[in-house]
C-alpha cells in the first residue's frame, strides 16, 4: 500500500496539471538572482569571469579574517554572494537550483530563507576560525545548510516523507556531499570548514524549524521561528566578538596590503601604494628596484606607505628572510639607494611575513 503523500509535499508521479509552477519558489530563485547579479556587477566592472584574485573580491565583501575581525562583521554575510569565477559560480547555482525548490516547499519561504542566511553564516564564521588568513567567497556554506536542512526533516519528520523520495533525497545528499569531500580533500582551494559549518547550522536550524506532521497544525508558531532566527544571529555574534578577541590581527597592515591599488613589479611581484603615496611614486620605486641586481627579476609584494609625514616600504618575504640580519642589511641599502624616487631620505623598511607580521624594521637616514 503505498503512503499518503502529505498536502504540502508534491506528488510522487506528477501529472503535468499537478506539478508546482516555478513562480512558487520565489526565494529560490531571488537567491540565485542576486549571486548572478552580483556576479555580472563583477564582471561589468572589470573583474575576470574566469579567475578573480583574493585581491579583486575582497573590495566587494569577501570574508578575510584580518578585515572581518576589525569591524568589517558584514562580510560574513556578503561573501556568501560572491564567487570565484563562472565555474564556481555555476556548480553553486545548479545546485541550488536543484535542492533549492523542494527544500522551500517543506520549510516554506520564510523558514527556508532564515535557514538559507544562517548556515551561510555558520559556514563564514566556521571559515573564519579555522582559516582566518584566507580570502573565501561562495555560496557553497549556505547550500551545504540546505542539505543538512533536509536531512534535519527527514529525521524530525521520519514517515512524513514517502520511503522512495526518502530514498531519493538521501541517495542525491550522500553523492553530494562525497562529492565535495573528494574535491575539498584534492583541491587547496576549496574550503571544508565553511561546508561542515554551513551544514551544521543548516541541520541544526532544520531541526527547530521543521513542520509538524500533525494534519491541522502544519504552520510552525510564528514564535518559534523568530526564536530560531534570533538565536541563529546571538550565536554569530558572539562567536564573531570571540574570535576578534582570540585573533589579534595588524588590521592596518592587512587592510594595505589586501586592498592597496598597485603597479607591476619584477617578473610577477607587485608595488602597492597607499596614504598619500602615488601611482607615479610607486612605478619609479618599481623602476628604480629594477636596476639592483638582487631586484632585477623578483617576484616579491611590497607597499609603498606614506602616512603623517613619514615613508615606509614593507617588503613581503618568507618567514626566514624576514628574520635575517644579512637581508635586513641588502635591503636597507637597497632603499637608501631609491630613496630619490619616492621623495628622499628618511624612510622606514620592514621586513613582515607571509603573514603580514612586521617581523624586522629598518631605518633609513
Amino acid at each position: 500500500m503505498q503512503e499518503p503523500t502529505p498536502e504540502y509535499l508534491p506528488p510522487l508521479d506528477p501529472t503535468p496539471a499537478q506539478v508546482i509552477p516555478q513562480s512558487f519558489f520565489i526565494v529560490t530563485w531571488t537567491l540565485i538572482a542576486l549571486n548572478v547579479l552580483v556576479y555580472a556587477a563583477m564582471c561589468l566592472k572589470g573583474i575576470s569571469p574566469i579567475s578573480p584574485t583574493s585581491t579583486d573580491v575582497l573590495p566587494w565583501g569577501a570574508d578575510f579574517g584580518p578585515l572581518t575581525l576589525t569591524g568589517e562583521w558584514w562580510r560574513i554575510l556578503t561573501s556568501t554572494f560572491l564567487h570565484f569565477g563562472i565555474l564556481h559560480i555555476g556548480m553553486n547555482m545548479y545546485i541550488l537550483y536543484q535542492v533549492g525548490p523542494f527544500t522551500e516547499l517543506l520549510y516554506g519561504r520564510t523558514r527556508f530563507l532564515i535557514l538559507y542566511l544562517l548556515a551561510g553564516l555558520g559556514g563564514s564564521i566556521v571559515s573564519l576560525a579555522i582559516h582566518p588568513l584566507t580570502t573565501s567567497a561562495g555560496a557553497s556554506g549556505a547550500i551545504f545548510g540546505v542539505y543538512g536542512a533536509l536531512l534535519a526533516f527527514l529525521v524530525v519528520q521520519r514517515g512524513i516523507i514517502p520511503a522512495e523520495r526518502s530514498k531519493s533525497i538521501a541517495q542525491s545528499a550522500g553523492v553530494f556531499l562525497l562529492y565535495n569531500l573528494f574535491f575539498g580533500l584534492s583541491s587547496k582551494t576549496t574550503d571544508l570548514s565553511a561546508h561542515g559549518g554551513g551544514f551544521v547550522a543548516g541541520f541544526l536550524c532544520g531541526v527547530f524549524l521543521a513542520r509538524p506532521a500533525v494534519a491541522g497544525t502544519r504552520r510552525l508558531p510564528v514564535a518559534r521561528t523568530a526564536m530560531v532566527a534570533l538565536a541563529g544571529l546571538t550565536i554569530a555574534v558572539i562567536s564573531l566578538q570571540a574570535l576578534a578577541k582570540h585573533d589579534h590581527f595588524e588590521g592596518g597592515l592587512y587592510r594595505e596590503f589586501m586592498l592597496s591599488p598597485h603597479v607591476p613589479f619584477g617578473d610577477k611581484g607587485t608595488i602597492l601604494y597607499s596614504g598619500s603615496a602615488t601611482k607615479a611614486e610607486a612605478q619609479s620605486l618599481s623602476q628604480a628596484l629594477a636596476q639592483i641586481d638582487d631586484f632585477k627579476n623578483s617576484n616579491i609584494d611590497l607597499l609603498l606607505l606614506k602616512r603623517n609625514g613619514h615613508t615606509d616600504v614593507f617588503y613581503m618575504v618568507n618567514d626566514k628572510a624576514a628574520s635575517s640580519a644579512d637581508v635586513a642589511a641588502a635591503v636597507g641599502e637597497a632603499t637608501r639607494h631609491v630613496a630619490s624616487s619616492i621623495g628622499g631620505l628618511p624612510i622606514t623598511a620592514h621586513l613582515v611575513d607571509e603573514e603580514l607580521q612586521d617581523r624586522t624594521s629598518i631605518p633609513v637616514e
